[in-house]
């Protein structure tokens, strides 16, 4: 089972690693509930922790089966390579094994009779030859790689880590998730559903910059700016095995529509249905923060399909997301004060009577009795005295107006 915690992120980048001791972490997809989890994990964004838990099958402490000495609590370290798999249990005459995801180990922790293996996912990856995938896992990790025997008995592991130097035939590409999604979308318990796998992606809506993710402590979000435009980025595959193509092209027919909501409602308007088509694309849906929330979610609303009666089966868990005002609200409101009390100090500045000092006494006098500069802001004033007060009365109309504006909006 996975259960998704925060958030945070890095860039792919494009290339083969060789690793030293990495984590392998199996997962299988046999029950309702790990469909939709590996529907999580090829949706999440990079980024979006994943607990993956292992049970005990007695009242000995050290007795889980699944798990290899060589992944137990004991030696896991925080921060190492780790890389994910799903096991395809339904394959004809052996199990079939499909990379998902690289990450890196952020805990182990155990509790309640439950191992559990907390990663970052990290960016997505594709086998460099999926035919022969198993036979490599076979040939390099003798010994510990859960598998199928010709007698029908299973035996091996859920968790270990492969010998220090193993170079694993896995290859991030920008093709790498569609490629994934092909290959899992192939195994027997996804057939008999109907799957529709996304990969969530969230945008500035001016730059087309992908919106950075933070972290507080242990505590990962994305961080949306109050006023700002966002757009996310849905990449969607359809196993083709669910629709009359043909038949969908002539009559416009879509196979399902999905909707994103954030809860609770920040937004400017409700985000409309995304209509997805009937195999695979990109759907795009724009929307503005005018709301602020201290904890709110992003996640799939509904979905909605036509064509087929199988289950249908989404990525259901929610993105943890924060809303706030920018910093420069508050400075453009201190300067908007500022430049009112400006307005009114000059409004009852005593222009007349420096004036009326400097006929009477001469310019030394006024000035040693006023000052300099009170004596050069009352001559300045006393140039522009006729269109002054009409520009200081329709500057402080307009900044008063614009106060109102930003208050009144705080205030939904």
């Amino acid at each position: 089972m996975i259960r998704i915690h925060k958030l945070q992120g890095y860039r792919l980048k494009q290339k083969k690693k060789v690793v030293s001791d990495m984590l392998m972490l199996f997962t299988s997809a046999t029950r309702a509930g790990y469909f939709e989890s590996v529907l999580d994990t090829m949706n999440l964004p990079q980024g979006a922790s994943i607990c993956y838990q292992y049970p005990r099958v007695s009242d000995d402490k050290d007795a889980y089966p699944y798990i290899h000495e060589s992944a137990q609590k004991a030696t896991c370290i925080a921060g190492e390579e780790t890389l994910v798999f799903l096991i395809n249990r339904d394959a004809p005459n052996a199990f079939k094994y499909i990379p998902l995801r690289k990450g890196k180990l952020l805990f182990c922790e155990e509790s309640e009779g439950m191992l559990y293996y907390t990663v970052e996912l990290g960016a997505y990856c594709s086998a460099d030859n999926a035919e022969n995938y198993a036979d490599f896992l076979e040939t390099e990790i003798d010994g510990k790689l859960y598998y199928k025997s010709q007698g029908g008995k299973r035996s091996g592991f859920y968790v270990f880590r492969c010998l220090p130097q193993t170079e694993v035939p896995v290859s991030e590409k920008p093709n790498s998730w569609r490629e994934t999604v092909l290959e899992v979308s192939q195994c027997g318990y996804f057939q008999k559903a109907f799957p529709i796998f996304t990969k969530f992606g969230l945008y500035s809506a001016v730059k087309e910059q992908p919106v950075r993710i933070r972290c507080r402590g242990n505590e990962r979000f994305f961080l949306l700016h109050y006023g700002k435009k966002y757009r996310a980025k849905i990449d969607y595959f359809i196993p083709d095995v669910k629709f009359d193509h043909d038949k969908a092209a002539q009559t416009g027919e879509v196979s399902a529509e999905m909707k994103i909501e954030i809860v609770p409602d920040c937004l400017e308007s409700t985000l409309p249905l995304l209509r997805l088509g009937v195999e695979s694309g990109m759907v795009k849906s724009s929307f503005a923060v005018k709301g602020i929330s201290k904890n709110a979610e992003l996640r799939y609303g509904s979905v909605t399909r036509t064509g087929s009666k199988e289950s249908l089966y989404f990525a259901p868990h929610p993105i943890a997301l924060k809303t706030k005002r920018s910093k420069w609200r508050w400075v453009l409101i201190i300067g908007i004060v500022a430049l009112m009390l400006l307005c009114n100090a000059v409004d009852k500045f005593p222009v007349d009577k420096i004036i009326d000092a400097v006929s009477e006494t001469g310019k030394e006098a006024a000035q040693l009795k006023y000052g300099q500069f009170q004596l050069a802001v009352a001559q300045f004033l006393n140039e522009y005295l006729g269109v002054y007060p009409a520009l200081a009365g329709m500057l402080n109309s307009g900044l008063t107006f614009v106060l109102i504006l930003i208050y009144g909006e705080s205030g939904k």
